[in-house]
Formats: structure tokens, C-alpha cells, sequence
């Protein structure tokens, strides 16, 4: 069954017009009886059920929307007993505000499924990888990547990299990915860890992981050696 009170209030409110304004002709311009009070009381009532009732969920729904906007999913609109079509709105807005928290949770599962995949290919990968976290700011290494660079630690923080002259092309390139370009690239590099003299020439590419934002949350970083001799393009 439909929900028609709104829609009858507003029948309410003009019937109540009309009603005072024929019965006021009809009497004379000075002539108040009891059926044009009658008519009165019933049109403010009406007009107070409106307004209150259309203000407060506007209230309730700037709420809403506020909620929304800052990725809160968890609660809906508090809905009135009065079954109106005021209360179909509300019904309906929490059916989407639910579906919506479905969606964030799933897609924060997708994402964690991401990086535990990411970490698991990086951590058993039989070629010298890297991963650069952008939140955390450090570069981890799995084994190969540890022998082909000659460093013992398996992470590394983006300053202590930065810090190392010879390291200024990688962390430039390596910038651009995460904060500008977000695309994959490949060029050659030496690299040098801290506590090592030399340093060592690769070929590296860089692929970008983004998220649901399009922003780079992390790097997989595929390392192989190249000759020691030349100079890796800038």
C-alpha cells in the first residue's frame, strides 16, 4: 500500500484555501463563522506537519550526505514512525547507504587481496624484485634483489636511498611514477646501498599499484644487472 500522507496534507492545505476563501465571498468580506476557523485550524495544522516534517529530513539527509562524503557507510538515516512518503525516502536511502557499505567492504577486500598477492610475488619471485611503499616511504628487497645490490637489510627508507648521490636518477624517476606519471617505465640505473663503494648498474622497471582512487599506493620494482661499463641515462 502507498504512502500518501505528504500528498494528502498538501490536498489538505488547499482544500483549506479554497474553502476560506469561497465561504468568505459567500458570507461577506467582514462574516467569520465557524466553519472558516475550523477550516483555518485544519490548514496550519496541515502547513506545521509539512514544514516540520520536510525540514527535519533535510536535516537528517545534509547529515547523510556529510557521512557519505567521508566514507561512513556504517549508519543510515534515523527514520520517523509516521508512514508517509517522507518515510519511503528514508527506507529507501538506507537501502542504499547499506549497499554502499557492501561495496567498501568488498573493495577494501579486494585491496588487501592486492598487496598480500603483491607481497607474496615479491617475497617468492626467483628474480630481484623490489617493493616501494609511498605510505611508509621504504623500498623492500626480497633475497635476489639483496644479493644483486650486495645489501644486507631487507628494507630501506626513501631518504637513506635519496641521501646516495649516485641514487639520484632512480629516486627521481621513482617519484615521478608514484606522484605524477602513475605509468609503468623501464630504464637503466646504478644504484648504490648504503655502505657500499660500488655501485651497481640495472635495468629496472617500475610498475605502479593504484587504488580504487587512482592513486599510487605502491611500486613493483623488477631488477636484472647490466655491464658495469657506461653511464645509465638519466
Amino acid at each position: 500500500m502507498k504512502r500518501r500522507i505528504i500528498t494528502l496534507a498538501w490536498l489538505i492545505v488547499g482544500a483549506c484555501l479554497l474553502g476560506e476563501t469561497w465561504s468568505g465571498a459567500a458570507a461577506g468580506e467582514y462574516a467569520f463563522g465557524g466553519g472558516q476557523v475550523l477550516l483555518g485550524l485544519v490548514g496550519i495544522a496541515a502547513w506545521l506537519y509539512l514544514g516540520l516534517r520536510l525540514a527535519g529530513f533535510r536535516h537528517r539527509l545534509l547529515l547523510l550526505l556529510g557521512r557519505l562524503a567521508a566514507g561512513e557507510y556504517d549508519s543510515g538515516i534515523k527514520t520517523r514512525r509516521l508512514p508517509d512518503e517522507v518515510r519511503d525516502l528514508e527506507e529507501r536511502l538506507n537501502r542504499v547507504v547499506a549497499q554502499l557499505a557492501r561495496y567498501d567492504v568488498l573493495r577494501a577486500a579486494r585491496v588487501a587481496l592486492s598487496y598480500r598477492t603483491l607481497d607474496l610475488v615479491h617475497r617468492n619471485a626467483g628474480v630481484p624484485m623490489m617493493i616501494a611503499d609511498a605510505g611508509k616511504e621504504t623500498l623492500r628487497f626480497n633475497p635476489q634483489a639483496q644479493a644483486l645490490l650486495g645489501i644486507d637489510a631487507d628494507r630501506l627508507d626513501f631518504e637513506t636511498l635519496r641521501a646516495q648521490k649516485g641514487n639520484a636518477p632512480f629516486y627521481e624517476r621513482l617519484m615521478r611514477v608514484i606522484h605524477e606519471s602513475k605509468a609503468e617505465t623501464e630504464a637503466a640505473f646504478e644504484l648504490q646501498m648504503p655502505g657500499s663503494r660500488e655501485s651497481r648498474r640495472v635495468m629496472a622497471r617500475i610498475m605502479p599499484v593504484k587504488d580504487h582512487e587512482e592513486n599510487v599506493q605502491s611500486a613493483l620494482i623488477m631488477l636484472s644487472p647490466l655491464a658495469t661499463e657506461g653511464k645509465a641515462p638519466e
